[in-house]
């Protein structure tokens, strides 16, 4: 999935989702979750990182703003409320 600007990642309870930006890209929003606890790891597979937007637009909760840096992957659960920012994790490059 292609992300821009102010744009909103959907995942369709699907436990990954697959994006990249063509550049870096800010207040981006995240579906809310479908259940409690619910994981889901935002995969950027650019060369861009993606920013989220505060907590009360982008449904990720935290004082600072989430970033996907490229090629690595965040994990989020759903509290119920809100995406609870997990941990990144680093995608390496296949030949």
């Amino acid at each position: 999935m292609l992300v821009i600007t102010g744009s909103t990642i959907s995942h369709a309870n699907k436990a990954y989702v697959r994006v990249s930006a063509d550049t870096d890209v800010t207040d981006v929003v995240l579906q809310p979750g479908a259940t409690l606890r619910q994981t889901l790891y935002v995969i950027n597979e650019g060369k861009h990182s993606i920013t989220f937007a505060p907590a009360d637009k982008s449904n990720i909760s935290g004082d600072t703003l989430s970033v996907v840096a490229a090629m690595t992957a965040q994990l989020y659960e759903w509290d119920g409320n809100l995406w609870i920012d997990n941990r990144a994790i680093e995608v390496y490059a296949h030949p």
